[in-house]
Protein backbone atom coordinates (compact mmCIF):
# COMPACT_ATOMS: atom_id res chain seq x y z
CA UNK A 1 0.00 0.00 0.00
CA UNK A 2 2.66 2.27 0.75
CA UNK A 3 3.50 2.46 -3.11
CA UNK A 4 0.24 3.62 -3.99
CA UNK A 5 -1.14 6.28 -1.28
CA UNK A 6 -0.25 9.81 -1.91
CA UNK A 7 -0.55 10.54 -5.18
CA UNK A 8 -0.46 14.21 -6.48
CA UNK A 9 -0.84 13.11 -10.28
CA UNK A 10 0.67 14.36 -13.52
CA UNK A 11 -0.77 17.60 -15.00
CA UNK A 12 -0.45 17.79 -18.44
CA UNK A 13 -2.12 20.32 -21.76
CA UNK A 14 -4.47 17.88 -24.14
CA UNK A 15 -5.25 20.18 -26.80
CA UNK A 16 -7.70 22.88 -25.17
CA UNK A 17 -8.03 21.55 -21.79
CA UNK A 18 -5.54 20.31 -18.53
CA UNK A 19 -5.98 17.09 -17.32
CA UNK A 20 -4.61 14.63 -14.71
CA UNK A 21 -2.76 11.52 -14.94
CA UNK A 22 -3.12 9.05 -12.14
CA UNK A 23 -2.45 5.18 -11.89
CA UNK A 24 -5.35 3.02 -10.80
CA UNK A 25 -5.48 -0.40 -9.77
CA UNK A 26 -8.23 -2.53 -11.51
CA UNK A 27 -9.84 -5.62 -10.42
CA UNK A 28 -9.03 -8.89 -12.42
CA UNK A 29 -5.65 -7.18 -13.66
CA UNK A 30 -2.43 -7.04 -11.79
CA UNK A 31 -1.28 -4.26 -13.69
CA UNK A 32 -2.12 -0.56 -13.01
CA UNK A 33 -3.82 1.31 -15.67
CA UNK A 34 -2.74 5.32 -16.43
CA UNK A 35 -6.50 7.14 -15.71
CA UNK A 36 -6.57 10.71 -17.36
CA UNK A 37 -9.66 13.05 -16.23
CA UNK A 38 -10.14 16.77 -17.26
CA UNK A 39 -9.31 19.46 -15.08
CA UNK A 40 -10.15 22.96 -16.78
CA UNK A 41 -10.20 24.66 -20.40
CA UNK A 42 -6.94 26.55 -20.86
CA UNK A 43 -7.99 29.82 -21.84
CA UNK A 44 -11.90 31.60 -21.53
CA UNK A 45 -14.62 30.85 -18.74
CA UNK A 46 -13.37 27.85 -16.17
CA UNK A 47 -9.70 28.12 -16.65
CA UNK A 48 -7.67 28.05 -13.53
CA UNK A 49 -4.18 29.07 -12.03
CA UNK A 50 -1.45 26.47 -11.42
CA UNK A 51 -2.27 25.78 -7.65
CA UNK A 52 -5.78 25.56 -8.28
CA UNK A 53 -5.18 23.06 -11.06
CA UNK A 54 -2.74 21.35 -8.67
CA UNK A 55 -5.52 21.14 -5.68
CA UNK A 56 -8.16 20.31 -8.46
CA UNK A 57 -5.50 17.22 -9.38
CA UNK A 58 -5.54 16.38 -5.69
CA UNK A 59 -9.53 16.29 -4.89
CA UNK A 60 -10.02 14.35 -8.64
CA UNK A 61 -7.24 11.57 -7.26
CA UNK A 62 -9.03 11.39 -3.79
CA UNK A 63 -12.67 10.95 -5.05
CA UNK A 64 -11.81 8.60 -7.71
CA UNK A 65 -10.42 6.45 -4.46
CA UNK A 66 -7.22 5.35 -6.16
CA UNK A 67 -5.65 6.16 -2.72
CA UNK A 68 -7.52 4.85 -0.99
CA UNK A 69 -6.60 1.87 1.23
CA UNK A 70 -10.81 0.42 1.23
CA UNK A 71 -10.09 0.32 -2.52
CA UNK A 72 -7.11 -0.89 -2.90
CA UNK A 73 -7.88 -4.00 -0.31
CA UNK A 74 -10.84 -4.94 -2.61
CA UNK A 75 -9.01 -4.78 -5.54
CA UNK A 76 -6.74 -6.97 -3.89
CA UNK A 77 -9.25 -9.35 -3.05
CA UNK A 78 -10.47 -9.68 -6.03
CA UNK A 79 -7.25 -10.52 -7.63
CA UNK A 80 -6.52 -13.35 -5.43
CA UNK A 81 -6.18 -16.55 -6.91
CA UNK A 82 -7.57 -19.76 -5.76
CA UNK A 83 -7.64 -20.47 -2.43
CA UNK A 84 -5.85 -23.55 -0.08
CA UNK A 85 -9.29 -24.50 0.51
CA UNK A 86 -10.44 -24.53 -2.92
CA UNK A 87 -7.67 -25.65 -4.28
CA UNK A 88 -7.68 -29.12 -2.23
CA UNK A 89 -11.29 -29.76 -2.94
CA UNK A 90 -10.60 -29.80 -6.92
CA UNK A 91 -7.52 -31.70 -5.37
CA UNK A 92 -9.37 -34.24 -4.09
CA UNK A 93 -12.08 -34.59 -6.79
CA UNK A 94 -9.60 -35.68 -9.08
CA UNK A 95 -7.47 -38.03 -7.24
CA UNK A 96 -10.84 -39.74 -6.66
CA UNK A 97 -12.10 -39.47 -10.08
CA UNK A 98 -8.58 -40.32 -12.11
CA UNK A 99 -8.63 -43.61 -14.50
CA UNK A 100 -5.39 -44.03 -13.49
CA UNK A 101 -4.56 -45.24 -9.76
CA UNK A 102 -7.72 -43.65 -7.93
CA UNK A 103 -7.28 -43.34 -4.55
CA UNK A 104 -9.32 -45.69 -2.22
CA UNK A 105 -12.22 -44.21 0.08
CA UNK A 106 -10.66 -44.45 3.01
CA UNK A 107 -7.41 -43.25 2.09
CA UNK A 108 -9.45 -39.84 1.24
CA UNK A 109 -11.27 -39.42 3.80
CA UNK A 110 -8.32 -39.41 5.87
CA UNK A 111 -6.97 -36.67 4.19
CA UNK A 112 -10.16 -34.82 3.95
CA UNK A 113 -9.66 -35.00 8.19
CA UNK A 114 -6.02 -33.72 7.56
CA UNK A 115 -7.27 -30.98 5.10
CA UNK A 116 -10.39 -29.80 7.72
CA UNK A 117 -7.33 -29.42 10.57
CA UNK A 118 -5.35 -27.25 8.13
CA UNK A 119 -7.96 -24.99 6.66
CA UNK A 120 -9.23 -24.51 10.07
CA UNK A 121 -5.88 -23.03 11.64
CA UNK A 122 -3.74 -23.13 14.55
CA UNK A 123 -5.83 -21.59 16.67
CA UNK A 124 -9.27 -24.07 16.39
CA UNK A 125 -7.09 -26.96 16.28
CA UNK A 126 -7.71 -29.91 19.09
CA UNK A 127 -4.01 -31.02 19.59
CA UNK A 128 -3.31 -26.81 20.53
CA UNK A 129 -5.38 -26.69 23.44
Amino acid sequence: MSRRSGQNGHIERRGKFYVVRFWMDQAGQEKRVHRSVRICPVKGPGSKTKPERERCAREIIAESGADTEQHFRQIEAVNLGTSFRQQSEWWIQHVQDRKRKPVKPHTISSWKSHLRGLTRGWATCRWRR
